[in-house]
């Protein structure tokens, strides 16, 4: 029993580690971007899309070694981790600026110009929640393949665990921009996508293991 135990407790924290070191290989500040007009947003569209190429396949090459001894479809992982990735990063961009894109509008005001100058500044500190779901619902496809008896309920505890860890990783990474301790934002946010992930990984194989 306590060897199960210490098993399990080293996959999750092995799982953390390798999440954490992903985020940290992202070579661009995303969290800190900012805007003055679309011109600007469809050049940032690239640099989100390396970014999450980076940042995922760092992910999928570590979250795949773990899941191996799960499952012979590991390097499956590995795709849909920076897949789902590369394209959450570009996507979240994208809703940012498309919902306050028709809310200032119908509001009757203006919001971003095309490419001229512009008082207006669009911040993109939030940005990466938005679109962080389809991390999630990239990896599930190949989650489900590892399960016992794939569901909405598990299928949702997974896609939610990864959206709302980014969440509450940029959240905890703002709070540590005030505090100083900007050299650990990234990092930060992949800690706490690892630890809510690494949970609800335990949870589901545990569930499998019982089933």
């Amino acid at each position: 029993m306590s060897n199960k135990i210490s098993n399990l407790m080293a996959i999750y924290l092995l799982w953390v580690f390798v999440t954490a070191i992903a985020w940290f290989a992202g070579i661009f500040d995303l969290t800190n971007a900012s805007a003055h007009s679309y011109l600007e947003i469809a050049r940032l569209i690239p640099i989100y899309l390396l970014d999450g190429l980076l940042i995922g396949s760092v992910a999928g090459t570590g979250q795949a070694f773990i899941l191996h001894r799960f499952t012979p479809q590991a390097s499956r992982w590995f795709w849909a981790t920076t897949l789902g990735y590369m394209l959450a990063f570009p996507v979240s961009l994208i809703l940012t600026v498309l919902i306050p894109a028709i809310a200032f509008p119908l509001h009757g005001e203006k919001f971003l110009p095309f490419a001229g100058p512009s008082t207006m500044t669009i911040y993109l500190t939030n940005s990466l929640f938005w679109g962080a779901f389809i991390i999630g619902v990239a990896q599930w496809q190949v989650l489900k393949q590892i399960v016992q008896k794939p569901n909405a309920k598990k299928a949702a505890l997974w896609i939610l665990s990864s959206w709302l860890g980014c969440g509450l990783g940029i959240f905890i990474r703002g709070w540590l921009w005030n505090v100083h301790l900007a050299g650990l934002d990234r990092v930060m946010i992949g800690i706490v996508i690892g630890m809510m992930t690494g949970l609800a990984l335990l949870t589901l194989l545990k569930q499998s293991d019982s089933a």
